[in-house]
């Protein structure tokens, strides 16, 4: 089996996730806080795409937890 290459979209991820990881573990997000995808791609730089596959991410490596909408 030949190994998958990074593409620059989980590259783009990465980045986002690290920098979301960064800001939940140093407070700059509250624990509680509702996260919403347009103000999270402002302020990461990201698309709604990459937004969205940080957080499901992050809720599978149980950093935070998904909410009933």
């Amino acid at each position: 089996m030949i190994p998958r290459r990074d593409t620059e979209d989980d590259t783009v991820i990465a980045v986002i996730v690290a920098e979301l990881r960064g800001d939940i573990f140093f407070g700059a997000l509250l624990s509680g806080l509702k996260l919403k995808i347009q103000t999270l791609g402002s302020r990461y730089g990201g698309s709604n795409h990459y937004m969205r596959e940080t957080l499901r991410r992050q809720t599978d490596e149980g950093l935070l937890e998904a909410a009933s909408q």
